[in-house]
C-alpha cells in the first residue's frame, strides 16, 4: 500500500497552493476561506485524472480536456459545495507530472481553524490523521500557531507520525529599510519566524521537539518555476529540499511500515476503548440507581450498556494480541540474525533455497495474521459505535 502524507493547518495556511505546486499545476482552488468539508488524495500516476468516490460507494471518473480548475472547484470548495451538499466522500487526483516520489500519497485536509465548521476540525483529527503516516504541518509567515495547531500536533506525536514544519508564503518577505540601509534583513525575519515555530511546538507532547525539521518554502514560486528546476527562483522556493525530504521518509518509512503503522493502530484502538468507556460512564451518570433501571421502564437502556461493556473488554483484549504480534514482529531483525546464521550452515543451493522460502513465509504469515486482526478489530469498532450512535 502507498504511504499517505497529509498536509494540515490552519485555513488560508497554504495547503492547496503547496499540493498544486508539488502536482505541477493549478487544480485545486487555492482561498482564503474555508474549503468543503472532504479529503483531497493526489498522487504521481499514469494519467492526469481525478476519481470521485461518493458517499453511498459509486464512483466517476473525469480526464483530460474535461478535467478544469473550475470543474474541481465545483466539486471542491465550500462556495459551490456548502458543507459537501454534493455528499462527496474522497476526491483522488492522479498526474504523472508531480514532483513525488512513486508510491506517495498527499492528503490535502480542511482547514483545522474554519469558523462557523467544526466539522471540518472533526473530519481531520478523527478520520484522516489517524491514517496519515507523514503529516507536513503548513504554518504562514502572517500567522504563529492557534490551540487548534498544538491540539492537533498532540495527536500526531501520540501516535508517532513523523512531522515536517513549513513556513510558506517566504516571497512575501522584504529587508526592512530606513534612510537607504537595511535595519532588518529578510534573512533575519525568516529565521526569526523559524525560532516562533520551535517556540510554539516546545510544550508538545511526545517527542516532536527533539529533532523537528522546518522547511520555509515558496509554492507560488515553486509552481510558477515548476518545469525550470535550474533556475534561481526554484531554488529560492526550497521545494528541492522539500522533496528530497519526502523521499528520505518514504525510504525510512517503507523499512519500517508495519511497525510503526502496528503502534499507530493500537493508539486508535486504546481510543475507541476510551470512548466507549466515556459512553457507559455517561449513560450509567445518568442512571443512578441501576438495580431500579428495569422497574422505571428503561431495559433497552440497561442492555445498551451491557452491550458497551462487552465491546469495551473485546476490543481491549484485540489490543492486547495486536500488541504481542507487534513485538513479535520488532524481533525480527534477531530472528533475520538467526536466519544468516541458518543459511551459513547450509551446504547447498537448495539447502539455501529451503531455508530462505521457510523463514519468507513464517513472516509473511506473522504479517498477514497481524494484518487480519486489525482489520477484524476496526469493522467490529466501527459497528459497535454505529448500532449505538456513538
Amino acid at each position: 500500500a502507498d504511504l499517505e502524507a497529509g498536509v494540515i493547518g490552519i485555513t488560508s495556511s497554504g495547503k492547496s497552493t503547496l499540493i498544486n505546486a508539488l502536482m505541477g499545476e493549478r487544480l485545486l482552488p487555492e482561498e482564503t476561506r474555508a474549503t468543503t468539508n472532504l479529503a483531497i488524495r493526489c498522487r504521481k500516476g499514469r494519467e492526469r485524472s481525478v476519481t470521485v468516490t461518493m458517499k453511498d460507494g459509486t464512483q466517476y471518473y473525469r480526464a483530460g480536456s474535461e478535467l478544469t480548475p473550475s470543474w474541481m472547484e465545483n466539486l471542491s470548495s465550500e462556495r459551490l459545495n456548502p458543507s459537501n451538499e454534493k455528499n462527496i466522500a474522497l476526491l483522488e487526483w492522479s498526474n504523472p507530472g508531480a514532483a513525488l516520489p512513486e508510491g506517495l500519497n498527499l492528503v490535502d485536509t480542511p482547514g483545522l481553524d474554519a469558523l462557523g465548521f467544526p466539522e471540518h476540525s472533526e473530519l481531520v483529527l478523527r478520520q484522516i490523521l489517524p491514517t496519515l503516516d507523514i503529516a507536513l504541518y503548513m504554518t504562514s509567515i502572517r500567522n504563529r500557531m492557534k490551540t487548534a495547531d498544538i491540539e492537533v500536533l498532540n495527536s500526531v506525536t501520540e501516535q508517532d507520525q513523523r512531522v515536517v514544519f513549513l513556513l510558506s508564503q517566504i516571497d512575501l518577505e522584504r529587508d526592512d529599510m530606513e534612510g537607504g540601509r537595511v535595519i532588518f534583513s529578510r534573512e533575519q525575519k525568516l529565521s526569526a519566524y523559524i525560532r516562533e515555530i520551535f517556540e510554539d511546538i516546545a510544550g508538545i507532547k511526545g517527542n516532536i521537539s527533539k529533532e523537528p525539521v522546518v522547511i520555509p518554502i515558496s509554492s507560488k514560486l515553486a509552481l510558477t518555476h515548476f518545469y525550470d528546476r535550474e533556475s534561481p527562483e526554484w531554488s529560492a522556493s526550497n521545494f528541492g529540499l522539500l522533496i528530497k525530504r519526502l523521499g528520505d521518509l518514504k525510504e525510512n518509512l517503507d523499512m519500517r511500515r508495519n511497525e510503526v503503522r502496528a503502534k499507530r493502530a493500537g493508539v486508535i484502538l486504546a481510543r475507541t476503548i476510551s470512548d466507549i468507556k466515556t459512553a457507559i460512564l455517561d449513560s450509567d451518570s445518568n442512571n443512578a440507581a441501576q438495580e431500579n433501571t428495569k422497574e422505571r421502564g428503561h431495559g433497552e437502556e440497561l442492555s445498551r450498556l451491557d452491550d458497551l461493556r462487552d465491546a469495551a473488554r473485546w476490543v481491549s483484549a484485540e489490543v492486547a494480541a495486536v500488541r504481542n504480534e507487534w513485538r513479535e514482529l520488532l524481533e525480527m531483525d534477531t530472528q533475520m540474525e538467526n536466519l544468516a546464521a541458518d543459511l551459513a550452515i547450509a551446504n547447498t543451493v537448495k539447502g539455501v533455497k529451503d531455508r530462505y522460502e521457510r523463514w519468507s513465509a513464517e513472516l509473511f504469515a506473522l504479517s498477514a495474521r497481524m494484518t487480519e486482526r486489525m482489520d477484524r478489530a476496526v469493522r467490529s469498532c466501527r459497528d459497535i459505535l454505529l448500532n449505538h450512535s456513538i
